[in-house]
């Protein structure tokens, strides 16, 4: 199956997709939220904070693989772009 050009932009657009998702997810992991049991309770109880997330050392581990990942993305899509496209009979 030959690769046309306008499938390497679609390609490109979904992996930019994907890669901005995973991103948004990291981000989002390891953040603090405050949850509000009720107004009924005073003291250490009333506000508690959860960590939903991993450990700093851990997210930041996995931003730098996801950092390593994007630019063997961008080395890839750049090599295919210098790549001629051959015709098969």
């Amino acid at each position: 199956m030959t690769l046309t050009l306008g499938d390497a932009f679609n390609r490109r657009k979904k992996l930019a997709a994907d890669l901005q998702n995973w991103i948004n997810r990291l981000g989002l992991a390891g953040t603090e939220r405050r949850s509000y049991r009720t107004a009924t309770l005073d003291g250490d109880d009333a506000y508690q904070v959860t960590d939903f997330g991993v450990a700093r050392r851990e997210q930041w581990d996995a931003i730098d693989r996801i950092g390593e990942f994007a630019q063997r993305v961008k080395q890839a899509i750049n090599q295919a772009n210098k790549t001629e496209l051959a015709e098969l009979d």
